[in-house]
């Protein structure tokens, strides 16, 4: 059991990944890949911390979350940052949003970008190589959270 309280969300996404908020907002995902279980953290700093374990279900990989975020961000739960990924994002110079240079989930170097919305509404859109993720998103760090976690599917529109 954890002194942390975390609401957790299931995603719609066809992984089953779970948000974690904290009260209203966005704190982090746990997400299913190659059937294993992980997480990431945006830290009340704004850095972004990984489960340093994988979990064979979304329990276990919830509840190291949950503790991990009670033991803090030096916490052994955590790693700084992912191996082979660059956690950083940048600020665009063009048109607003964010960018970052990484990795793909299949491990070829990929950049993601993060954007308001063409249409002017107050909503976000995530792409990774210029391939839009998941769906819209109310907050740059969400997406940014969609990004990160690798939990987003490629929109089938």
């Amino acid at each position: 059991m954890t002194d942390t309280w975390i609401d957790w969300m299931e995603a719609e996404t066809d992984t089953g990944s779970w948000i974690a908020l904290d009260g209203s907002e966005h704190i982090g995902t746990v997400f299913c890949r190659d059937d294993e279980w992980g997480g990431v953290w945006t830290t009340p700093d704004g850095a972004t911390l990984y489960l340093a374990e994988t979990h064979a279900d979304a329990e276990n990989a919830m509840e190291a979350f949950e503790c991990g975020i009670d033991e803090g961000d030096e916490s052994p739960q955590w790693i700084h940052p992912r191996p082979g990924r660059d956690q950083g994002w940048t600020a665009s110079k063009v048109k607003g949003g964010f960018y970052r240079h990484g990795r793909s989930p299949d491990e070829r170097f990929a950049i993601a970008t993060v954007k308001p919305a063409r249409s002017g509404s107050l909503v976000w859109v995530a792409a990774l190589d210029g391939e839009r993720i998941g769906g819209w998103f109310y907050s740059a760090r969400e997406a940014m959270h969609c990004i990160d976690s690798s939990a987003c599917v490629p929109r089938q529109d």
